[in-house]
């Protein structure tokens, strides 16, 4: 609990924390680092909102962690990370290629929109975090249905969000060895 109004000042204690979780988050201590920033100037902007129900530091992890899911949404790092769009012979792989990097981003934004906010946090999780299954599972109580099932669910959805965003793009069924039910009408 918190005890009187929160102040800019009572964040300079968290300041590391906050850094070592955005760093931990995406992987890369430059990146953690102006994340982090991002996360600290967004506590002050927020100062109204944070009740006390919780610890401080409680609502900076939460603010950390949904700053860095989104940043690495943006980027698109999350879906390629886990061979969604990877295979020397995937001609997936070969369309996905040759889109410039900015439709390559769009396109993954794309594809990770028809994720649940669930199955986003176990992609994150799993790829980004590098929790093993089990421990996913109970992290987020995924009790039968588990994390490896969602990761192959989310997987399906990947593939399929991305092959109809190509078609959609104008790269065909060439490009996508597509059976007669799977093209779009």
């Amino acid at each position: 609990m918190h005890d009187g109004p929160f102040r800019p000042e009572d964040l300079v204690p968290h300041r590391e924390f906050v850094v070592a979780t955005c760093t931990r988050f995406v992987g890369d201590p430059a990146r953690g680092e102006e994340l982090a920033h991002d996360v600290l100037a967004l506590a002050v902007e927020r100062v109204g909102t944070f009740r006390g129900d919780g610890s401080l530091r409680t609502w900076l992890y939460r603010m950390s962690r949904n700053l860095c899911f989104n940043a690495i949404r943006r980027h698109g790092e999350l879906l390629t990370a886990d061979g969604v769009l990877d295979g020397p012979d995937n001609a997936l792989t070969l369309a996905y290629q040759t889109l410039r990097r900015e439709e390559r981003d769009a396109l993954v934004r794309e594809a990770a929109a028809a994720l649940t906010p669930d199955e986003q946090e176990v992609v994150l999780l799993r790829y980004v975090e590098g929790l093993p299954n089990d421990r996913i599972t109970a992290l987020l109580d995924l009790p039968g249905v588990g994390a490896r099932a969602t990761l192959q669910r989310c997987r399906r959805k990947l593939r399929a969000e991305v092959e109809r965003a190509l078609v959609a793009r104008g790269h065909g069924t060439s490009f996508l060895r597509l059976t007669s039910g799977d093209r779009p009408s």
